[in-house]
């Protein structure tokens, strides 16, 4: 039904979202469980076990930031920053198969270098930094926690950060108590902090 690929996103593409391509979406999802499983196996995506319902919200998602985003970061970054030639794909039931079909895209070297300056974080913290991050996020896996956990380690800065891990799906699914704590958190660190400082001045 739809020609086009990850960086050739048709602009009348944004107009069919909710009326076209999430019933299309939600309609392929619950046709074809088996492909769903390889679907979900390869990508690592967050489901909520409890919840089989979870695999067409986290699979609209996915695909709504092709959607929406990719013409934006393209004309941002000017290119395309993505390449996927040399990604081995598994978990499916025929992986040469699926790496023998599976798009490929080179990226622009004008493009990498933009998310190289801008988007890339280089984890030298210099004050304290809590994050609260869904295990099961659909959107921004945990994964990148960890990634980002071990840049701030390399950089020394370990004892800046605080990851704290909320089981449950969603993005950015937090209760109130839950924001509240962390904030509370991070204030007492940013106090104990300063008064670390003050009794060195003092010790000076």
């Amino acid at each position: 039904m739809f020609s086009f690929g990850a960086t050739d996103v048709p602009l009348n593409a944004f107009q069919d979202w909710e009326t076209v391509y999430v019933p299309t979406i939600s309609a392929a999802i619950a046709s074809n469980p088996g492909a769903t499983a390889q679907l979900f196996n390869v990508t690592g995506a967050a489901l909520d076990p409890q919840d089989p319902t979870t695999a067409v919200t986290t699979s609209a998602r996915i695909l709504f930031y092709n959607i929406w985003g990719a013409n934006d970061l393209i004309a941002t970054a000017g290119g395309q920053p993505y390449d996927n030639r040399a990604t081995a794909y598994a978990g499916s039931l025929d992986d040469v198969a699926l790496n023998a079909g599976v798009e490929r895209l080179q990226s622009d070297p004008r493009a990498r270098s933009y998310l190289r300056r801008f988007y890339q974080t280089t984890g030298e913290l210099e004050r304290p930094l809590v994050t609260l991050h869904n295990t099961l996020d659909p959107d921004v896996p945990f994964q990148h926690e960890l990634i980002y956990s071990s840049r701030v380690a390399d950089e020394s800065s370990s004892a800046f950060l605080t990851v704290v891990p909320v089981p449950r799906y969603g993005h950015c699914n937090f209760t109130p108590e839950e924001v509240l704590q962390a904030f509370s958190l991070l204030a007492a660190q940013a106090q104990a902090g300063e008064q670390e400082r003050e009794d060195e001045g003092d010790d000076d």
